[in-house]
């Protein structure tokens, strides 16, 4: 048995992109980008406790970590793209590695 998430195909670095645009989408809220990081790493450790692993659990802190950083100032519209950004990442077919087919095959 293999993880296959990372060592067959790219996986992390579409989680990584999401984190990058979740930054982007947040900051408006005043924080650094390292402290919004830093609370979006922590509300993944409660939830992975709680749910699991995956885009589902990951979209959940996500959303979790939006509204704790907008507070009062959080809008509809970012919780929106938020939502579908995941949605998308679910989506997201995996980019199976070069030589892999090959490997598997032999």
């Amino acid at each position: 048995m293999i993880d296959a998430d990372d060592t067959l195909w790219e996986n992390n670095v579409f989680f990584e992109k999401l984190i990058e645009d979740f930054i982007t989408l947040t900051e408006p809220c005043g924080y650094a980008r390292a402290y919004i990081r830093h609370i979006l790493n922590e509300t993944e450790r409660k939830n992975i406790r709680q749910y699991g692993y995956g885009v589902r659990s990951f979209g959940r802190s996500l959303e979790e970590t939006y509204l704790k950083l907008a507070d009062q100032m959080a809008k509809r519209e970012t919780l929106a793209e938020i939502h579908h950004r995941v949605i998308e990442l679910e989506s997201t077919p995996p980019k199976i590695l070069d030589g892999v087919p090959e490997t598997l095959a032999y």
